[in-house]
């Protein structure tokens, strides 16, 4: 087999993973039943199973991983890393036979990485140690979080909700997609950021530099920018994420730091770097409707 021909079915994996067929007649190896479908109505056989060759070891090994099992966790992980957007996209689309509910891999993700932590424990960074520090409330707060990555993760792609669908909202597959369908998007992408914490935690830090390419390859794949368009709507959605995080540390820190300055003119520069996020936002959320307007008119003329 070329790499052509590899490529090519790869791709196809990617569009769809468990292509609906026809159903065709199919006579029975273990009890001789003629049926139409994959599986045997008497004795619940496969109707590609038969003799023990290569090939049948091959299958059972794909069937201990569950691979060829939709709902199955090891078919969630390999569509989530070879297809992330296509992924999403069946799902919210209506496709639900393709994977199981992200909401239930997320509960297990969130559950494997507590458990993991446990054995492979990782020191908080210098920076999650001195907001854990910070006095009062707002310090046990970041304490807990720095503890409990699973909820930090859950919080910081619920906050991607909002920048998401303003700078994604007029895309060219996925037009206007509602609120509902955002808490699912970032739902799986939750999912995925958790593995890849996972995969950090026992391996190194360094396999967390491939969650802003899962982040860029889902996006693409979902909603059909181009690359630089998708570069860019990305990586304002994860600037403007931690931009609004500073804010919360400079709020957090501002007894420490900002102790000879005026409350009123701290909260000035405050409600100033509020109004700059927002209205990064919402020149985003300009540049992709004037986009949509147009791709319409070259439609039209077309």
């Amino acid at each position: 087999m070329n790499k052509k021909t590899i490529v090519q079915r790869f791709r196809d994996w990617q569009r769809d993973p468990y292509p609906l067929h026809e159903p065709v007649t199919h006579t029975c190896v273990g009890c001789g039943k003629t049926y139409e479908g994959e599986y045997c109505p008497i004795c619940g056989q496969r109707y590609d199973e038969g003799q023990v060759d290569w090939l049948a070891l091959k299958q059972d090994v794909v069937s201990v991983g569950g691979i060829e099992e939709p709902e199955s966790p090891t078919s969630f992980i390999s569509q989530m890393l070879g297809r992330p957007g296509y992924l999403i996209e069946d799902y919210i689309k209506g496709r639900r036979y393709v994977c199981a509910s992200p909401i239930a891999m997320l509960g297990v993700f969130a559950g494997a990485t507590v458990i993991i932590s446990k054995f492979f424990p990782t020191p908080p960074s210098e920076l999650a140690q001195t907001l854990a520090g910070a006095e009062g409330f707002i310090g046990k707060i970041f304490s807990w979080l720095a503890d409990n990555i699973n909820w930090a993760v859950l919080i910081q792609t619920a906050l991607l909700v909002l920048p998401t669908m303003l700078l994604f909202r007029h895309s060219p597959k996925m037009d206007r997609h509602t609120l509902p369908q955002g808490l699912y998007i970032q739902a799986f992408m939750a999912s995925l950021v958790l593995f890849c914490i996972i995969l950090r935690t026992i391996i190194s830090d360094w396999v967390l530099v491939f969650i802003p390419i899962f982040y860029y390859v889902a996006y693409k794949q979902l909603f059909g920018y181009d690359v630089w368009g998708t570069i860019w709507r990305t990586l304002l959605c994860m600037g403007v994420i931690t931009y609004f995080y500073g804010l919360v540390m400079m709020a957090v820190l501002q007894k420490e730091y900002f102790d000879e300055m005026p409350i009123w003119v701290f909260l000035g520069v405050f409600a100033t770097c509020i109004a700059f996020g927002a209205a990064l936002l919402f020149l985003g959320w300009l540049t992709g409707r004037r986009s949509e307007e147009r791709r319409r008119k070259r439609r039209s003329k077309a």
